[in-house]
């Protein structure tokens, strides 16, 4: 997606985005409209989706409520995407009641690319673009799916349960350990769906052929013979195919979870108990999803949602995990600590490396990790209009203090405690060469206190209050002369 314009759509009146083709950061205060913006895109994005999938109900179009209620025309969401060499529009629209005009979408170009998709399959095996949205709320990992050793024999995954709940904005993680279980098994020779099908019909078969040796029908049993050993060959070659397939996928997933869990060492299935289930050895101890930590559970919900995906859509793939697409993050750190916010994003564009990742987060410990081309900060006005600043010049690797106050505009001090204004109000007095001064004083004696001789703000004060005290003995010894 190169570009994404808004026209009164919810409480934003305007606003036109350009987008990095890998990563775009949206940054801003509260209220701003980047959950909005992202949420626009998922619109747009929902009718190829459902397109692929034959399913119009996922599509959304815009409601009445959308349309931003000082609005006297109607809402607009248009999103562009560059395809190779090939650019695509699309865009949804709603009027106002009382607009006299008729407005209307344009989402043929977009379905036309779905439909493109969808013909190409039908001739030879394709890779699909995955589009995916999670918002705040993706990480509810609860009621953990357990499955009966006995219950997986079907694999009904298809290519378009790729798409399916994509945009819905959370990750479904008994989906995911529903297929998870099902490839683990079918990496294994004996589950496949297929060749049990095959094996049943080479037993019923080996029963009609014992049949009739004993019947002496030796014409009819050679013929029974060479169906039995054209089945034995069949089998033979599904196996030879599936389960390399199988085994591929799962460990392109489990190297997605290694890549990015710190402490995780192995990904596997447990069987013990008599139900099957997935569990993750972390620091050497052995947990399930619903016993991890939210943090823990953020990321596993987020890397197993994708990898699904990802697999279901570019099986053909040597890793389907290098399959294209754009994903949508809302909060990208939500509920991880700052050192697994250094290196979430990093990851996440190592592991999938053919995805766009336009997300949002309020944390300087994200963009120390981002390059200046890719955020993109929004200030909205009394209008509601977004400005986009874009001309950041420095941000991957610097200091987070730096980040926090050239980039979110925040100080690295809250001004809103007592102490901090009273250090500021000390600095400012120094600065006016007051530093002997009564206040001054005063100042100093709560400031030792309330920092225990650990602020480096009064030591550095104390340098310039000795070369300032330097200066003035100075001057005044030439005065005196």
């Amino acid at each position: 997606m190169t570009n994404i314009s808004i026209t009164d759509f919810r409480r934003i009146r305007e606003a036109n985005i350009d987008l990095n083709p890998k990563l775009t950061v949206l940054v801003g205060n509260n209220g701003t409209g980047k959950t909005t913006i992202l949420e626009a895109a998922s619109y747009c994005f929902g009718w190829f989706n459902s397109e692929v999938g034959k399913n119009n109900s996922t599509a959304k179009s815009l409601l009445e409520s959308d349309v931003n209620i000082n609005s006297a025309k109607f809402a607009d969401v248009s999103i562009k995407l560059k395809i190779g060499d090939t650019s695509i529009s699309s865009n949804l629209a709603r009027p106002t009641e009382k607009y006299p005009a008729t407005i209307k979408s344009n989402l043929e170009e977009i379905r036309m690319l779905a439909r493109a998709y969808r013909t190409a399959s039908t001739v030879s095996e394709i890779n699909y673009p995955l589009f995916a949205y999670y918002s705040v709320d993706r990480s509810d990992i609860k009621g953990i799916q357990k499955s009966g050793l006995n219950e997986l024999n079907n694999f009904p995954s298809t290519l378009y349960d790729g798409y399916k709940k994509a945009l819905d904005g959370k990750c479904d993680f008994n989906e995911f350990s529903t297929w998870f279980l099902e490839i683990n098994n079918l990496s294994n020779a004996d589950e496949i769906n297929s060749a049990s099908k095959i094996k049943n019909e080479i037993s019923v078969l080996m029963s009609s052929w014992n049949k009739l040796k004993d019947m002496k029908m030796e014409a009819a049993a050679k013929v029974m013979k060479e169906n039995i050993e054209q089945k034995k060959s069949e089998l033979s070659s599904l196996l030879k195919k599936s389960q390399p397939i199988y085994k591929k996928q799962l460990e392109c997933t489990k190297e997605a979870f290694l890549s990015l869990i710190p402490g995780l060492t192995r990904v596997g299935i447990d069987r013990s108990s008599g139900t099957a289930e997935i569990i993750f050895e972390i620091f050497g101890e052995k947990i399930n999803a619903s016993k991890c930590s939210k943090g823990q559970q953020t990321v596993i919900a987020l890397v197993g949602d994708l990898a699904r995906r990802l697999t279901l859509l570019n099986s053909s793939l040597e890793n389907p995990l290098h399959g294209q697409g754009i994903v949508l993050i809302d909060e990208i750190e939500l509920h991880l600590h700052p050192q697994w916010q250094q290196f979430i994003l990093v990851n996440l564009g190592k592991t999938f490396p053919n995805i766009q990742f336009i997300v949002t987060t309020h944390s300087p410990q994200i963009l120390t990790t981002v390059k200046p081309e890719c955020i993109r900060g929004l200030k909205s006005n009394n209008d509601n209009k977004i400005e986009v600043i874009s001309n950041f010049q420095f941000s991957e690797g610097a200091e987070a203090q730096y980040v926090l106050e050239e980039i979110l505009g925040v100080s690295s001090r809250p001004k809103i405690i007592q102490a901090v204004q009273n250090l500021y109000r000390y600095l400012e007095l120094i600065k006016e060469d007051k530093w002997d001064s009564d206040e001054a004083k005063e100042l100093r004696i709560y400031l030792d206190s309330w920092s225990g001789g650990y602020e480096p703000a009064l030591i550095a004060a104390d340098m310039d209050i000795r070369l300032r005290d330097f200066r003035r003995k100075k001057i005044k010894n030439e005065k005196n002369k």
